[in-house]
């Protein structure tokens, strides 16, 4: 399926996350060739100071006295950042701010940063997952209500949701698709700006994950994640959020 075509859409955050299994070993001698093969767009490398959550089911890490947990490769604006730990190789792409909203790179360019993350390590495990997930955080100007999120999402959220007489604090529901695809929706009340303590918006994360046996093109299926995300995502939003988010069509992704 092509990508979906908003002009207005209040995107913060997308993530697109690989599953290695089994779990490879982070060590120095990975991730100074992965640092030189990347420095070029990402110049701002690091050492992590704690694990990710990697998607599927949660393992035990084991990480050797005085090895690094991982490390993160991000752009000079740092918008879009690679993540490489032993259960996880990630890209990352977040607005620096809510209000005045970076421009997406689009997923052509996250599965670009993924094809140069995973070429620039020197080994070449299987993959067992493949997840991507999109973050929009919806201003409404008061704390959200039901009726707030019915004006945006419709067709899952619960008939019996109080509407204009009740605040919002979180919804989630979660399926797996008969091809063993797994799929999220998550609303939670938030801010618009994380320096206040008004609440005033709702951020809507959905999310795909798709399992397979151990595979040497896990791109591939993150190309299946995120076209029936877009399915998804296109059929559970109201016209007015169509309208609100100025969507128009779909173009090739």
């Amino acid at each position: 399926m092509p990508s979906l075509e908003f002009h207005n859409l209040p995107l913060v955050e997308v993530q697109a996350r690989l599953r290695p299994e089994p779990p490879i070993h982070v060590d120095f001698d990975s991730i100074f060739p992965a640092y030189n093969a990347l420095r070029s767009d990402f110049p701002k490398a690091d050492f992590m100071e704690s694990f990710q959550n990697a998607p599927g089911q949660a393992v035990t890490q084991t990480i050797r006295f005085g090895e690094p947990l991982g490390a993160t490769f991000a752009s000079l604006d740092g918008t879009l950042a690679l993540n490489i730990q032993t259960t996880l190789m990630s890209a990352t792409w977040r607005s620096r701010s809510f209000v005045q909203r970076d421009t997406y790179v689009r997923f052509p360019a996250m599965l670009e940063a993924l094809r140069r993350l995973l070429a620039s390590v020197p080994f070449n495990p299987k993959y067992t997952i493949s997840n991507i997930s999109y973050t929009n955080i919806v201003t409404v100007g008061h704390h959200p209500t039901g009726a707030d999120l019915l004006s945006f999402i419709t067709g899952v959220v619960p008939s019996t949701i109080p509407t204009a007489e009740a605040f919002l604090h979180d919804l989630s529901f979660s399926w797996r698709t008969g091809t063993g695809a797994d799929l999220r929706i998550q609303v939670n009340s938030t801010q618009s700006d994380p320096s206040s303590d008004f609440v005033d918006s709702f951020m809507l994360t959905t999310t795909c994950g798709v399992l397979y046996d151990q595979s040497n093109d896990p791109l591939a299926h993150l190309q299946v994640a995120h076209d029936l995300m877009n399915e998804t995502f296109l059929g559970i939003i109201t016209e007015h959020a169509k309208k609100e988010w100025q969507y128009s069509a779909v173009r090739a992704s």
